[in-house]
């Protein structure tokens, strides 16, 4: 059975602000694509509550940033070059 992430579950996001009791942030501004160049600057947002946990995050990371033991606290990476 092929199982596939909801059109939610993973949210590019512009800013993160109101940060909840339990972890969760309640205000997320998506990224404008109209508005970027199509590259992940930004932070990708797993949004819990649309989590199915199909795991598909974690094998599509090539970075092997993502884990189901994650922490809640989003981290931004970026790619620098001297």
């Amino acid at each position: 059975m092929l199982v596939k992430p909801t059109h939610n579950c993973i949210i590019e996001a512009a800013s993160l602000s109101d940060k909840k009791e339990n972890g969760r942030y309640a205000n997320i501004q998506r990224v404008d694509p109209s508005m970027t160049s199509g590259l992940y600057y930004n932070t990708l947002y797993i949004d819990e509550d649309e989590c199915i946990r199909c795991y598909a995050c974690v094998h599509a990371c090539p970075a092997g940033a993502i884990s189901p033991q994650h922490s809640l606290e989003p981290i931004t990476l970026r790619k620098t070059t001297s």
